[in-house]
């Protein structure tokens, strides 16, 4: 039976989970309201502990990577809020380990109203994110071949939730109004879908 494993020192909101071994786990935290804040937990096996030494002006979210000497945690910069305290303009951002230190990335030029909704990792030279650049920028697609960031051309103009794949060469995303795309390796498509329902996440074996 699946055991209760509540992440300690922490009482932040818990944006992603990714493992490279079952003693090697890292949690993106934001703290609320607003997300303003965030840590990174991290699992040794026996214990949880929140990491040191990163900003803490960055919500913390999705996690993913390729080991423990990669692993990426996204990260999103709030810039002004509203009267409740929530998040009207974000900046996005990412955070690499690289087996020895974390690192603050910037996938795209420093822009207002962009922020990062998901990522997957197949290798440490092919790296997706999904999120919007911009104001008027939504269903953005960014990908980092180890050596720069540059934007694939997105078929759609909604916001996007959750992407996964197989490999370089088979990859989905989903997101709003029932929208799925795949990427074959060279260009991204959009195939038609069964429901135009808000989609939250896909996996592919």
């Amino acid at each position: 039976m699946p055991t209760l494993v509540t992440p300690a020192p922490t009482t932040m909101h818990l944006g992603g989970i990714w493992g490279a071994s079952a003693s090697n786990v890292y949690v993106g935290a934001y703290a609320s309201p607003g997300g303003q804040m965030g840590t990174v937990v991290h699992y040794n096996g026996s214990a949880w502990s929140a990491l040191s030494g990163l900003p803490t002006d960055l919500a913390c979210g999705r996690a993913a990577g390729t080991g423990s000497n990669d692993v990426w945690v996204l990260a999103n910069k709030t810039l002004t809020t509203d009267s409740r305290g929530l998040p009207l303009d974000l900046l996005g951002r990412a955070l690499h380990y690289d087996g020895r230190v974390w690192s603050t990335v910037v996938p795209q030029p420093a822009e207002s109203q962009s922020s990062y909704t998901s990522i997957f990792v197949s290798g440490t030279n092919d790296v997706w994110l999904l999120g919007q650049s911009g104001a008027n920028h939504i269903g953005t697609i960014l990908h980092w071949d180890g050596a720069a960031w540059s934007g694939n051309v997105s078929p759609t103009t909604t916001t996007l939730h959750g992407i996964y794949g197989s490999g370089p060469r088979d990859i989905w995303a989903v997101g709003e109004q029932g929208t799925v795309l795949h990427f074959d390796g060279s260009a991204w498509s959009q195939p038609a879908f069964i429901t135009s329902g808000s989609l939250f996440g896909v996996w592919v074996p």
